[in-house]
């Protein structure tokens, strides 16, 4: 099979569709625009292929045609050239997804009549359809390739990878450390020899591992190199392919985290998105337990400003908080933002709602769960009563209840954020922190 690829602006209408094709294509014409942006493209996609058959022990023969693409000879010329490859056993397929108009339309007037067929790829459905003979072929679907050849035709080196086999043989200790009140008592010799956003990128992972998935790693440091002088090296905490889209997870546990560090890593993702997967989405989770989703919960943080937030909404990367406490939501969340489609979604992932969005009706909540907890009916969030609560040893000494439970950090901070709330937004924190530390702690005594 003579296999035909066109430069354009996104390699993932080329890679996937030669993917597909590999074991049959013997001959393969990488063809682009003199244009000298183009031809740096070419060059890298040329070099790529090259180490991805030799991997693969392909029997590959690779050309190159670069022509002006506004130039009506150059197309005469390019199908004469295509056509000196071609006989009666050979069949000819041409990918023109992501082909200049220009290019497209001569192959098509050249070479439709010598029996060439035109392959479409709709890489946001991983499809292609057949053009030939004035037909057109229903959509077929394309094979999905791994993550490490995603980036060898991309000629991108891997230079390490996390073992996922630890994760896997240590997930129980993993989940202890973050998931249990006393994490430093239950640490292990695995945990305590390994760094807090190693050990949170592979919880992350054991999470996803359970959704469907075509491939995933964690900790894999790659080199991109144009030319000998213009390379860099690059780290992603969890990479998820799916359908020949490859999607960037970054694990962030620190509680350093302002505008200005939300940022930088917003500008990170921004920066390489482009380059590992003009499509695929980008993710920022951190260790924000409280905060899950901004949007969703309308929430923001008055520690973070609305610029990096409003800038991640603008690029589609999406900012998560802590899953620990939220593993359904979060699983259901990934699975959409992947689009994973995992079949047994219900089952690993049973559906939670949303949080209280109103203000009213979360005071409501907050104020009856108190009431009832404390034996002792009144308005939790009157200024006087909030006060009251903070010198409850003076208040309330024959309280044992409010005794019992102020005497708890969560819930003396829980009424200082009250006291010190002045809008809606600081009234929505206090309510995720009471489901995160005290409504949820008081279910499991």
């Amino acid at each position: 099979m003579i296999f035909v690829s066109i430069v354009g602006d996104f390699h993932s209408s080329i890679l996937p569709l030669f993917y597909h094709f590999r074991n049959d294509i013997t001959t393969h014409i990488l063809v682009y625009d003199s244009f000298k942006h183009d031809a740096l493209q070419a060059k890298k996609l040329q070099n790529g292929i090259k180490k991805f058959v030799k991997k693969h022990n392909l029997t590959i023969e690779l050309f190159t045609k670069e022509i002006d693409e506004d130039s009506y000879g150059a197309l005469t010329h390019l199908s004469n050239f295509i056509q000196t490859f071609m006989t009666q056993e050979k069949q000819l397929l041409i990918n023109i997804s992501d082909g200049f108009a220009n290019i497209s339309y001569g192959l098509i007037k050249h070479l439709e009549p010598q029996g060439a067929k035109f392959l479409t790829y709709d890489r946001f459905d991983n499809t292609y359809t057949s053009i030939f003979d004035s037909k057109m072929t229903h959509p077929l679907e394309v094979e999905s390739m791994s993550i490490q050849d995603h980036f060898l035709l991309k000629n991108i080196d891997i230079l390490s990878m996390q073992n996922k086999e630890q994760a896997h043989k240590h997930e129980e200790e993993i989940n202890e450390f973050f998931e249990k009140n006393e994490p430093k008592e239950l640490s292990s010799d695995f945990v305590k020899t390994h760094a807090r956003g190693i050990l949170y990128e592979m919880y992350i992972y054991n999470l996803l591992k359970k959704l469907s998935y075509d491939d995933i790693a964690i900790g894999v440091k790659i080199k991109d190199v144009y030319t000998p002088d213009i390379y860099f090296e690059n780290e992603f905490d969890v990479l998820v392919m799916k359908e020949n889209h490859l999607h960037i997870i970054e694990c962030k546990f620190r509680n350093d985290l302002d505008g200005e560090g939300i940022s930088s890593f917003i500008y990170k993702l921004d920066s390489l998105g482009g380059f590992i997967d003009e499509d695929g989405a980008m993710v920022l989770i951190t260790d924000d337990d409280i905060i899950y989703d901004q949007e969703a919960d309308a929430i923001t943080p008055s520690n973070i400003a609305l610029s990096p937030i409003n800038r991640a909404r603008a690029k589609r990367i999406y900012l998560r908080g802590s899953p620990i406490s939220k593993k359904s939501r979060f699983l259901r969340d990934m699975d959409a933002l992947l689009e994973l489609e995992s079949q047994n979604l219900d089952e690993i992932a049973p559906f939670q709602d949303l949080p209280i969005r109103d203000i009213d009706t979360q005071k409501k909540v907050m104020n009856d769960y108190l009431s009832k907890l404390f034996s002792m009916e009144m308005n939790y969030f009157a200024k006087q009563n909030v006060l009251k609560m903070l010198g409850f040893t003076v208040n309330f000494a024959k309280n044992k209840s409010i005794v019992k439970h102020m005497q708890s950090i969560h819930f003396k901070t829980f009424f200082r954020m009250i006291n010190r709330s002045k809008s809606e937004a600081d009234m929505r924190f206090v309510y995720n922190y009471f489901e995160r530390y005290i409504h949820k702690k008081e279910k499991k005594r």
